[in-house]
């Protein structure tokens, strides 16, 4: 057949494509843990009939089977969970889902899985963080299930000093913890190796370490503590530096400080104030004139103080470190304790940056974020009131936000972009929500803010649909942590559906799989009911709909959810202040049956180091860990920050918000999920692949493509389309 028959052909092959009747939909977790439950999502559409469903795991080197699921009957328009409960013996190896349907639709279809050996956490607490020579070193061994509860395995424990040497190795029997937890020790020396030692605990597919350092102290009887900006822009004013030294039982000190200021790098000249302690406080301050005499002491500078905070002059300060040491003085004994901080020095003063999702979904809004930004995150100190907000004379001024958007043509090629202009009035908080109402097809959106002479630009690519439909779920009721017993999401779509299919994930289970259905809107509002047990700390929220040319249309959200820790645990003293030798009183509250684990601290100890004790950050950190891929940009726009800062920013403007896929596979593989259907799900560059696709192809073949009724798109790992007393004491209460 001629080349130009083949291309007469391709509107009819493309017509039988899109008609075809989707049956099934199965999502799954693309990693499965030794020891935990495996649980993926079934769902049949009104297409199908009942059916009845069986789900093995198969050893790709062995060809064995490993697991296998009871057979389950699924009926039509139902969407449901089913589980493998995986065997502690897998190994870290590639696994093979297969799943076999029979009755009325009738199909067997495998796809790859990945074992990944982590289904234990492994916490470590020493009762401090530095010891003398002849100290005990008194540690916890606690393990845990992802879930917070405790799992009884053997412990490997080994301890090694700074040269690397093992000091000491024991194996503790699962019998022989305490529900987990195995309490030990270690007698120093009087002659020990100085340095950092460190202790490591197995148990199970768990490990975890902890270091501790061994040398010489004395135990401060007071704290130091030195208040300094992290950045600084020398145009902001005087760079305040403020010292405060208190006795660990909570009275200020008497005595004198001191406060350094040198630039890191440069030898010779630094400026110190000294003064009397007033109440226990000490305030120095350092000026624009001060730190251009230290940034200038050795080279020629210019005379305008501002040329040196000018990225393109030679004598440029913004690669320049303030180190800055405070010490105090004890009036009655004369000891000295000192604390030291260093100061990035900032240009910038202000810039407004642009943060979102990185791509569109068309004829569905865009939401994004314009934030106000100086050297610490924030706007500058200049800018600030004394509760950290905007000043009123800046509140209302315009930020100007440029929209360049680019429309697709009927055959696929982009127009020359429109503009459109915002403009957005500065708020207290410096964080200026937008949203852009998307009506056309584009093909680029370039957005472009400019302010106090500093620009920053984003640009934004479609999300590809094949059939050209988009749907977007948010959760738009929600400000924070989610904390009640249910949430409500909202499902935009950009013509009317009248169901969805909602999967929800928390650490890397499929905990929920449920179908929807409403009167036929592009709107939505799904009311979901929060078991905090399962979600907590944070669960992703899958949705789907099949259009009614057989394409599968995601959108995934995330959420972060209130009671990660379900055992309530509250401590309370009988008395706020007490003289030596009193007897004091300390009350725990917890569930029945609860072991509780304390330790009491000399507050002193605190003061030379930290870092020994079990947080809650670190458990939730530990818990997040077992999620499945957080995906492109996800969780938040704002790069490597603190999480509990990432969280917070996240909640307040995108709840919910995915970051990056440019595509429909490309969100389920970011976001660690597996497909096996026969839906067409799409991939953006498969637009390609049409035009050239059937010439390839001898008759048959492409009769028999046609006549399958589903576009056989590339199948890889994870996607599969159809046919294709002393200073510390450590003690456990029962």
């Amino acid at each position: 057949m001629s080349r130009n028959s083949w291309l007469l052909f391709l509107p009819a092959v493309l017509a039988l494509v899109q008609g075809h009747e989707v049956k099934y939909v199965i999502t799954a977790p693309q990693v499965l843990r030794p020891g935990l439950e495996f649980t993926f999502s079934v769902a049949l559409t009104e297409n199908a009939a009942p059916s009845t469903i069986q789900a093995s795991l198969i050893k790709k080197d062995a060809s064995s089977v490993l697991v296998e699921s009871p057979q389950q009957s699924i009926q039509t328009g139902e969407s449901k969970t089913m589980s493998l409960m995986i065997p502690s013996s897998a190994s870290d190896s590639m696994y093979t889902l297969k799943v076999v349907s029979s009755g009325g639709v009738a199909f067997s279809k495998e796809v790859s899985v990945t074992v990944e050996m982590k289904s234990t956490i492994v916490l470590i607490q020493t009762d401090k963080a530095v010891y003398k020579p002849g100290d005990k070193v008194q540690y916890r061994a606690v393990v845990l299930t992802p879930s917070l509860k405790p799992k009884m395995v053997e412990m490997e424990i080994e301890i090694r000093d700074p040269a690397n040497n093992k000091i000491k190795v024991i194996t503790v029997k699962a019998e022989d913890t305490q529900q987990g937890v195995y309490s030990g020790e270690l007698q120093l020396s009087a002659f020990p190796v100085e340095g950092s030692w460190n202790i490591k605990v197995t148990a199970g597919d768990g490990t975890q370490s902890k270091a501790f350092k061994v040398e010489e102290y004395v135990l401060p009887k007071y704290e130091v503590k030195l208040e300094v900006a992290k950045n600084y822009i020398p145009t902001d004013g005087d760079l305040p530096a403020k010292v405060t030294a208190k006795y660990t039982y909570g009275k200020v000190v008497k005595g004198d400080a001191s406060v350094e200021f040198k630039i890191v790098g440069k030898k010779h000249l630094g400026f110190r104030r000294m003064k009397e302690l007033v109440d226990g406080v000490f305030m120095a301050r350092l000026s624009m004139e001060n730190i251009k005499d230290l940034w200038c002491q050795d080279i020629k500078c210019p005379d305008n103080l501002l040329d040196i905070l000018n990225p393109t002059d030679r004598y440029y300060l913004g690669t320049a470190t303030l180190m800055v040491t405070a010490n105090v003085t004890e009036e009655l004994t004369g000891k000295i304790f000192s604390q030291t901080a260093m100061v990035s020095l900032k240009s910038i003063v202000l810039l407004a940056e642009i943060t979102g999702p990185d791509t569109f979904k068309s004829e569905l809004p865009y939401s994004g974020l314009i934030e106000l930004k100086g050297p610490d995150d924030g706007p500058p100190r200049s800018l600030l009131d004394n509760k950290g907000m905007l000043l009123d004379k800046y509140v209302g001024r315009n930020v100007q936000l440029q929209i360049d958007l680019t429309l697709k043509g009927a055959d696929g090629r982009s127009s020359t972009p429109k503009k459109e202009i915002l403009n957005i009035p500065l708020v207290k908080t410096g964080l200026m929500p937008f949203t852009i109402d998307i009506k056309e097809k584009y093909s680029t959106i370039n957005l472009r803010v400019e302010f106090e002479g500093v620009t920053k630009k984003k640009t934004l690519n479609e999300f590809s649909s094949r059939d050209e439909q988009s749907i977007k779920v948010t959760l738009p009721d929600l400000t924070g942590t989610v904390k009640g017993d249910s949430v409500n999401f909202q499902i935009q779509s950009s013509v009317e559906i009248t169901e969805v299919y909602v999967v929800v994930m928390s650490k890397g289970v499929i905990v929920s799989s449920t179908r929807e259905q409403f009167a036929a809107r592009k709107e939505h509002t799904i009311t979901y009911a929060v078991d905090k047990a399962k979600l907590a700390p944070s669960a992703k929220l899958i949705i789907y709909t099949i259009t009614t040319g057989g394409e599968m249309l995601p959108d995934i959200a995330k959420f972060d959810v209130d009671g990660l820790f379900t055992n309530q645990v509250t401590l309370a003293f009988d008395k706020s202040a007490s003289k030596p030798g009193d007897d004091i009183s300390l009350t725990v509250t917890a569930s029945p049956e609860s072991l509780v684990m304390l330790l009491a601290v000399d507050k002193s100890v605190q003061l030379l180091g930290t870092g020994n004790d079990i947080t809650q950050d670190q458990v939730q950190s530990a818990v997040e860990a077992f999620d499945t891929k957080s995906g492109g940009g996800f969780p938040s726009p704002w790069g490597p920050m603190a999480m509990e800062k990432r969280r917070k920013k996240r909640s307040m403007i995108w709840p919910g918000w995915w970051g990056s896929a440019a595509d429909a596979k490309a969100m389920f593989n970011e976001a660690g999920i597996t497909v096996i259907t026969d839906a067409y799900v799409h991939e953006k560059e498969d637009q390609y692949k049409y035009r050239y696709l059937y010439e390839a192809m001898p008759d048959e073949e492409a009769r028999g493509g046609a006549a399958g009724g589903a576009v056989d798109g590339a199948v890889d790992a994870g996607m599969d389309y159809d046919d294709a007393m002393e200073e510390t004491q450590l003690c456990t209460v029962h």
